[in-house]
């Protein structure tokens, strides 16, 4: 099993994979698209994987993204009040939001 502070680069038949130490646990990203890891539910993030830089794939961005693909069709407020529930940090709570709402505004 590989650590969540490991940087890793894998070449496969579908192009480059590259998993950052803050996204490691939960998505591998490519040029075109992001793969999430299945799962039966949609846990946050575990207390301390967040590295705090404000990272372009936080694990709190990734979360809001599964969050925005299990809601999907639902209204923004109910993403909302889900990262609400389950940030405890105020400032990647605020960060996360409106990183969702840009991203929202842009695919409606």
């Amino acid at each position: 099993m590989m650590s969540n502070a490991l940087r890793m680069t894998v070449t496969s038949a579908g192009g480059l994979l590259k998993q950052s130490p803050c996204s490691a646990a939960r998505v591998f990203t490519t040029a075109t698209q992001a793969v999430p890891v299945q799962m039966d539910r949609l846990p946050p993030p575990e207390p301390g994987i967040c590295c705090g830089q404000g990272c372009a794939n936080c694990v709190w961005l990734v979360y809001a993204n599964e969050l925005i693909d299990y809601y999907h069709g639902e209204d923004f407020h109910k993403v909302a009040k889900e990262i609400e529930k389950k940030v405890s940090d105020i400032n990647v709570r605020a960060y996360v939001l409106s990183e969702l709402r840009i991203k929202w505004k842009k695919a409606h």
